[in-house]
């Protein structure tokens, strides 16, 4: 096969863009009309036609610029209307599905089980079919490749991928319709002319497709290839790269211009600075090839006052609209709570929520508020709990579900049908779509893309697609939509503005300076996960781009880059999640000696970006945030000493300014929740029948009816598995504690009162320095021996560290440190039942095994007590005095509180365990 295409050797000691223009301009000063050229991407193409406007006369006449992909369709005349993308999957899943089960069990271990996974199949066997048909294969002709090769156990799947193949044929041909990519290879086979020319412009990987289609036309055709003649060897007869010409060569690398970052975002930082280092009016051009690195290259842009444009746009799934499909998918799918919570949360459904809801109600703080309180499993069934919680819950719910009424529908439907329904849906949280928005926002970009592809749902044949339910319909959407992009949005023409490119759009970026960050191993070359039906080794044998192929084509642009413009060149030893990176592969295609001195380069180089010559100062640090000013108290309760204790800073943010984390991420009761279920359950024994009980089975049949009752009113009828698990461990924790209070009731004690606080509004004022401070509380249990005229006070502990009552109220240490006083403070609130002598004090334990269940003492005597009184008041001076900056021994495990203290996690150390832990 013989092409006709000249190539010119335009060296590269210029920006290929520039050389391809006065190329052009020199060909026909006036008129280029006549003239079709081809570049890899859109982008290269508008930014050739602007340099050669520049150049050109006022009245010349520009050429036709397409993309690579776009040159074929220009140059053959299919003989039927093209399949669209969507269509060619559906006839792909028709003929799979309709294959005989042999054919299939030859290609996988087991058949799909659902039409999801037809179409799965189906979406992976179109894309190896247009993979194939771009290098002029289909699925026969690969099999007899792969049995002259000697693999006959790799050609008997390609024979039965071969039978789908024919049914896949004759699917279209039932509907007047043709693969594109089929259509190509017919029509370039038969031939055709181009009444001008054919320029290709710098494209190194042009495919067996082009080549065919060339070598078939009668236009004629011009290669521009950038590099000097002397390397003529590297390049084919269309200007495509020679694989091993450029494995051959050493990968240029300039190690002054190559920085050394510690981290992702340091890489930003590192490049904003060498950008600044440049001439202020020189064009600087941004290299991305680590998607990680373009929010925080994007943030210090702006920081700046330069906004970024992502060249290749942003990705759908980076959207606000892809994000709502998602949620409402996951939704339709399972029905869980915790479904329905993201979708609350998600920006513009719960915008659009507020407008159907009543004035004061906040979605995300009704749903947090239930969840913490009830642990939902499911958001379908009735929402546990009193009318304070399930009012805002239920208006809630019947607002979502009036939204997602189409889709609740639980039978299957065409696709057709879920597509307007989709589109309701959109229309109602969007409004009217506004075209051609040029807000920077990709919200209204990303709803045109989905609605160009709803439109292509409705105009699927009939019969082709089987009817899928509205979460499968939902999950097939967001597949396809998973690699569109919505194209960058035009920009202020009077606002500063920064391109982030892609690796391969650079080698056509025109600007004279580039600075490349991402720059890690993965990202460059690309690494391409193995491949089921066609791993590496065959691709290269049957000339599919592999693993050699792909490094040939990266070693060539990074000659370009390296040759036609001043390249910096930045890597990170760390990403986002701390995981180590390595440099690109293409640093280290080079002689040994070389290889070592740039792996010391990158071992030993400095990790902080290199200093702006226009930073004449260091900026002064931001002023820190005004604190909210602490408010004294005039009320403490007996727990929030014990806090201040352990850190004054906490009992500021917990007691000063309350502060707590709600959220939805428990799966299991926490120790507040299991600690309140406890105490309901337990105020069964204030009964007539259970005060003074000594039939330890009278009373754990009471505990297994209150704990029924309360797990029902609190769970549902339907808890978490885990709070399930959980139940059963409360219950064979109350059984055994039965046992031990019907021993305690034998000894003469009777239950007097529970969850008791102290008249006037649970509080009793506590003198301090002649003002009065109010002490509140509620007491979980008093018993009294009617015998001994005896008093105790118990507190009810379900955590599992079982530490005694003294030595969790004060340090065993020589210094005898308080360290909570609140078995103290309790005697000072039951003042007002004038118990005579001092009341007993103790613990009662609900903890994991059996010697920790059951009844503790305390040991803390009156001088004791007259002590903890002292320190209580020294607590009260402090709290007045305004002294809570101290973060004391406090360590938080809570995210949020740590980000307040500004500490990590990881040096959090071994901590006591707390009182919270409870399963």
């Amino acid at each position: 096969m013989t092409t006709h295409a000249t190539l010119h050797y335009l060296g590269w000691d210029e920006p290929p863009l520039v050389l391809a223009a006065r190329w052009l301009g020199e060909l026909a000063p006036l008129d280029l009309g006549q003239c079709l050229v081809a570049v890899p991407g859109g982008r290269a193409g508008r930014r050739l036609l602007t340099l050669l406007a520049d150049q050109a006369e006022p009245d010349w006449i520009p050429p036709r610029i397409v993309t690579q992909g776009e040159l074929v369709d220009e140059l053959v005349q299919l003989d039927a209307a093209p399949a669209g993308r969507l269509v060619r999957t559906l006839a792909w899943s028709e003929a799979l599905a309709g294959a005989p089960r042999a054919e299939i069990m030859s290609l996988l271990a087991r058949p799909p089980a659902n039409a999801l996974g037809w179409l799965d199949l189906a979406e992976r066997v179109r894309s190896l079919h247009a993979e194939l048909a771009v290098e002029g294969h289909d699925f026969a002709s690969l099999s007899q490749a792969l049995e002259e090769l000697g693999q006959p156990a790799e050609a008997r799947r390609w024979r039965a991928l071969a039978q789908v193949q024919e049914r896949f044929r004759e699917a279209l041909q039932e509907r007047d319709l043709v693969d594109p990519h089929e259509g190509r290879l017919a029509a370039a086979s038969a031939g055709h002319s181009h009444p001008g020319r054919v320029v290709l412009v710098g494209i190194a990987d042009p495919g067996g497709l082009l080549e065919r289609v060339l070598a078939n036309s009668d236009a004629s055709a011009d290669a521009l290839v950038f590099a000097p003649e002397s390397e003529a060897a590297g390049f084919d007869s269309v200007g495509g790269v020679v694989t091993a010409h450029w494995l051959a060569r050493t990968a240029p690398l300039n190690l002054d211009r190559w920085q050394i970052t510690a981290t992702i975002a340091g890489e930003a930082e590192c490049a904003i600075l060498c950008a600044a280092n440049r001439d202020p009016d020189g064009l600087v051009a941004f290299g991305v090839c680590d998607d990680e690195v373009t929010p925080h290259l994007a943030s210090r842009l702006a920081d700046a006052g330069v906004t970024a444009r992502i060249g290749a746009g942003t990705p759908l799934p980076r959207t606000r609209p892809f994000a709502l499909l998602q949620s409402v998918a996951s939704f339709l799918d399972d029905r869980r709570q915790s479904r329905l919570a993201e979708l609350v949360r998600h920006p513009d459904f719960g915008a659009w929520l507020g407008t159907r809801l009543p004035a004061d109600a906040v979605p995300v703080q009704a749903l947090d508020a239930h969840f913490l309180g009830h642990l939902p499993w499911r958001a379908d069934e009735d929402p546990a709990g009193g009318k304070r919680l399930r009012v805002p819950v239920e208006q809630l719910r019947a607002v979502v579900d009036e939204a997602l009424a189409p889709l609740l529908h639980e039978g299957t439907r065409p696709l057709s049908e879920w597509a307007t329904h989709i589109r309701g849906l959109l229309s109602g949280v969007y409004g009217p779509l506004r075209a051609g928005s040029s807000d920077p926002d990709p919200t209204m970009g990303a709803l045109e893309t989905i609605q160009a592809t709803l439109h292509e749902w409705d105009a699927v044949p009939g019969g082709l697609a089987t009817p899928l339910s509205s979460a499968d319909a939902l999950v097939l959407l967001l597949r396809i939509l998973g690699t569109a992009a919505v194209p960058p949005p035009g920009g202020d023409p009077g606002g500063p503005e920064a391109d982030l490119l892609g690796w391969l759009e650079l080698p056509l970026d025109d600007a004279p300076t580039l600075v490349l960050t991402g720059v890690q191993d993965g990202k460059v070359p690309q690494t391409v996960r193995g491949d089921a039906f066609l791993p590496d080794h065959i691709r290269g044998q049957i000339g599919l781009i592999d693993d050699a192929r792909r490094m040939a084509r990266d070693l060539y642009a990074l000659s370009v880059l390296s040759h036609s413009r001043e390249l910096h060149l930045i890597s990170a030893r760390k990403s986002m999640g701390g995981e180590s990176l390595q440099p690109s592969r293409l640093f280290f295609h080079a002689p040994p000696d070389e290889v070592v001195a740039r792996m010391h380069h990158f071992l030993a180089g400095r990790s902080d970006p290199p200093r702006s010559r226009f930073e004449t100062e260091a900026q002064a640090p931001a002023p820190a945030p005004a604190e909210p000013a602490f408010e004294i108290p005039s009320v403490m309760s007996v727990t929030s000493f014990g806090r201040y204790l352990e850190s004054p800073r906490r009992f500021y943010l917990q007691h000063g300014l309350r502060l707590d984390t709600h959220d939805d991420r428990a799966r299991e009761m926490d120790g507040r929740l299991y600690g309140t279920l406890v105490h309901r359950v337990l105020e069964c024994l204030i009964r007539p029948s259970l005060r003074q009980s000594t039939d330890a089975e009278q009373i754990v049949s009471a505990f297994e009816d209150q704990l029924a009752k309360e797990s029902l009113e609190t769970f549902g009828p339907s808890p978490m598995p885990t709070v399930r698990l959980q139940l059963a461990q409360l219950s064979y924790r109350l059984s055994i504690f039965a046992r031990r209070q019907a021993e305690h009731a034998a000894k003469g004690w009777r239950v007097e009162h529970v969850e008791w606080p102290p008249r006037d509004s649970s509080t009793i004022p506590m003198k301090v320095d002649d003002e009065t401070m109010g002490v509140r509380g509620t007491i979980d249990r008093l018993d009294y021996h009617p015998t001994e005229k005896r008093w105790a006070i118990w507190d009810y502990k379900t955590g599992q560290s079982g530490t005694s009552p003294d030595a969790a109220h004060r340090s065993t240490r020589g210094d005898k440190e308080w360290k909570d006083l609140q078995l103290p403070l309790y005697t000072h609130l039951s003042m007002s039942l004038n118990m005579g002598e001092a009341p007993e004090l103790g613990y009662v334990y609900l903890g994991r095994d059996e010697s920790k269940i059951g009844f503790r003492r305390s040991k803390l005597d009156d001088d004791a007590l007259a002590e903890a009184f002292e320190e209580a008041q020294r607590v009260v001076r402090a709290v007045r005095a305004g002294e809570v900056s101290d973060i004391g021994k406090w360590k938080p495990t809570e995210p949020i509180f740590a980000g307040i203290l500004g500490q990590g996690l990881l040096d959090a150390g071994d901590e006591e365990e707390s009182e919270e832990t409870y399963a």
